[in-house]
C-alpha cells in the first residue's frame, strides 16, 4: 500500500458578516496575489505599492492557488461558517506576518462599502492522506484474476 500526504497551512480570516461578499478583494489587500478570475486585482496593485517588498515577495512564493468548484485557481477559499474565509499557503508565516495580515484585513474592512470587522485571523495546518492498494491484477495470459488478499 501506498501513502501519500499533502500539507497545506490555512491562514484563516474570521469576519462579523457573511464573507463570500469579499473574500477575494480582502485576501488580495491582505496579501497582493489573486487568482485567474482576476477579482481583486486593483487590490493586489494597492497591497504591492503599500507592503514592504520582502512581505510582497514572501506572499509571491508562499501563497498558492486552488481550483474553485469551477476549476477556476484562486488564492482564497469560502470557510465554514460562512463568516470566515482561507488564505492557502505552502508553509506558515510568522506571527509578524500574521499581525501584519489582522491589521490589513481590519483596514481593507473598514473601508468597504459595508464595512466589515475582522476579528482574528489563525494558522491552520491542514493535512490530506490518499492511500493506494492494489487489489487485482489482471494480464493478457490470465483467464481469472489473481486478488493478492
Amino acid at each position: 500500500m501506498q501513502r501519500h500526504e499533502r500539507v497545506e497551512y490555512l491562514l484563516v480570516v474570521r469576519t462579523d458578516s457573511y464573507a463570500g461578499n469579499f473574500e477575494r478583494e480582502m485576501g488580495a489587500y491582505m496579501t497582493a496575489q489573486y487568482g485567474e478570475c482576476e477579482v481583486g486585482d486593483r487590490e493586489a496593485e494597492q497591497a504591492r505599492r503599500e507592503l514592504p517588498p520582502d512581505v510582497v515577495g514572501w506572499c509571491g512564493d508562499h501563497v498558492t492557488q486552488e481550483s474553485d468548484e469551477h476549476g477556476v485557481l484562486r488564492p482564497v477559499e469560502l470557510g465554514v461558517p460562512n463568516t470566515t474565509f482561507h488564505i492557502f499557503m505552502d508553509e506558515p508565516p510568522s506571527a509578524d506576518l500574521c499581525r501584519l495580515f489582522l491589521e490589513r484585513g481590519s483596514a481593507w474592512g473598514s473601508k468597504a462599502r459595508t464595512p466589515v470587522k475582522v476579528l482574528s485571523v489563525a494558522i491552520v495546518k491542514r493535512v490530506e492522506v490518499t492511500t493506494e492498494e492494489e487489489l487485482a491484477t489482471f494480464t493478457r495470459e490470465e483467464t481469472s484474476c489473481s486478488d493478492p488478499s
